[in-house]
C-alpha cells in the first residue's frame, strides 16, 4: 500500500476515533480542545500541519508527537491548565510557542526549527517549570534572529533547560521565573538583553553565552537585575572563541540583594568587558561577595564587594 493510503487510513481513523470528544484536523491545523482530548498521544514522523492547538486541561499531556510544517510558518499553542504537561513535541518551521497558562508545558520537551522572528511565551504560573527546549534558527541568513523568550508568572522557567542561538531577549518577570534554570545562549543578537525583574527571578540560574568562531555580533545592551535577590547566586558564563570582543554595554542591580553572590565568568580566545556595572541600591548587601566583576568590568558605580573568582566563600 502506497505511504499516502496509508498516511489516509490513519489519519481518517485518527479523526473518526477522537472527533466527538474535540479534536479535529482541518486545514491542516491539529486542534485538540477539550479536557484530556490527545493526553497519551504518539504521533511518529506525522507530516504536514499548519498549527498544533491545544486547549483543555491536559489535552495534550504526557504525549509524544514529531509534525512537519505544511506552510512557511506554524505555531504551537499550549492554552490550558497542564495541556502540554510532560509532552514531547518535534516541529520545523516555528514561529511562535505560547504556554499561556498554569502548567501549561511544565516537564515538557521541545525539539524546534524556527523561523526569523520566533517567540516563546511561558506566561503564567509554572507554565514551563523544568521544561527543556532546543530551538535552532537556520544562520544561513546572517541578518536572521529570534524575537523573545519569555518566562512572565511565579515559577514561570523554574529549572528550565534551554539551548537558543541568535536570540534578542531574555526575560523573566515574576517571582522566581528563572529560578534555578540553565539557560544557553549562543551567538546572541547584537544588542541582546538579558531582563531580571522579579523577586528571586534569577536566582541560582546560569546563564551561558557562547561565541563561535562564526559569531559576527558582540554586543550585548544590558543586563538588568532589577528586584530583590533577583540574580542573587547567579552565574553569567561567557566564552568568546570569535576574533572580537564581546561588549557588555551594562550590568545594572538595583534592590536588596539584587546581585549579591554574583559570579560572573568570561574564558575563551578573545576578551570579554562590561564597560559599567552600576549598584543602584542605596542600602547595603545588594551587590555584596560578588565574584569575576574585576576582570571584565571596566567601570563601578555604586558599592560592590567582591570576593575575587568564588562567590560562595564570601561571608557578610
Amino acid at each position: 500500500m502506497a505511504t499516502s493510503s496509508i498516511f489516509t487510513l490513519i489519519i481518517t481513523s485518527f479523526i473518526a476515533a477522537y472527533s466527538q470528544s474535540g479534536f479535529t484536523f482541518d486545514g491542516g491545523e491539529y486542534k485538540c480542545e477539550g479536557d484530556e482530548v490527545c493526553a497519551g498521544t504518539y504521533i511518529d514522523d506525522f507530516p504536514e500541519i499548519s498549527n498544533l492547538i491545544c486547549k483543555g486541561f491536559c489535552s495534550c499531556c504526557q504525549s509524544y508527537m514529531t509534525f512537519t510544517c505544511i506552510e512557511d510558518k506554524c505555531n504551537i499553542e499550549c492554552e490550558e491548565e497542564d495541556s502540554c504537561a510532560d509532552t514531547t513535541i518535534q516541529l520545523d518551521s516555528v514561529e511562535s510557542v505560547s504556554c499561556g497558562e498554569p502548567r501549561a508545558c511544565q516537564e515538557a520537551a521541545f525539539a524546534l526549527d524556527v523561523v526569523e522572528g520566533f517567540k516563546f511565551e511561558c506566561s503564567d504560573e509554572e507554565a514551563c517549570l523544568g521544561v527543556g527546549i532546543a530551538a535552532v534558527l537556520d544562520t544561513s541568513d546572517s541578518e536572521a534572529h529570534m524575537d523573545e523568550f519569555q518566562c512572565d508568572g511565579e515559577n514561570a522557567c523554574s529549572e528550565a533547560t534551554v539551548n537558543m542561538n541568535r536570540l534578542e531577549k531574555f526575560s523573566c518577570e515574576g517571582y522566581r521565573a528563572c529560578n534555578g534554570g540553565l539557560f544557553t545562549f549562543y551567538n546572541p543578537a547584537e544588542d541582546f538583553t538579558i531582563s531580571c525583574e522579579g523577586d528571586s527571578a534569577c536566582q541560582s540560574a546560569t546563564i551561558s553565552l557562547q561565541y563561535s568562531p562564526l559569531a559576527t555580533e558582540f554586543t550585548i545592551s544590558s543586563i538588568e537585575c532589577e528586584s530583590s535577590q533577583a540574580c542573587e547566586f547567579m552565574k553569567l558564563s561567557i566564552t568568546n572563541l570569535a576574533s572580537e570582543t564581546v561588549y557588555i554595554k551594562e550590568l545594572k542591580c538595583e534592590g536588596f540583594q539584587a546581585c549579591d553572590t554574583l559570579t560572573v565568568a568570561a574564558s575563551g580566545l578573545s576578551s570579554v568587558v562590561i564597560e559599567k556595572c552600576i549598584c543602584e541600591e542605596p542600602e547595603p548587601y545588594a551587590c555584596m561577595c560578588t565574584a569575576g566583576l574585576d576582570a571584565v568590568c571596566q567601570e563601578f558605580e555604586g558599592e560592590w564587594s567582591s570576593s575575587g573568582t568564588d562567590a560562595y566563600s564570601c561571608t557578610f
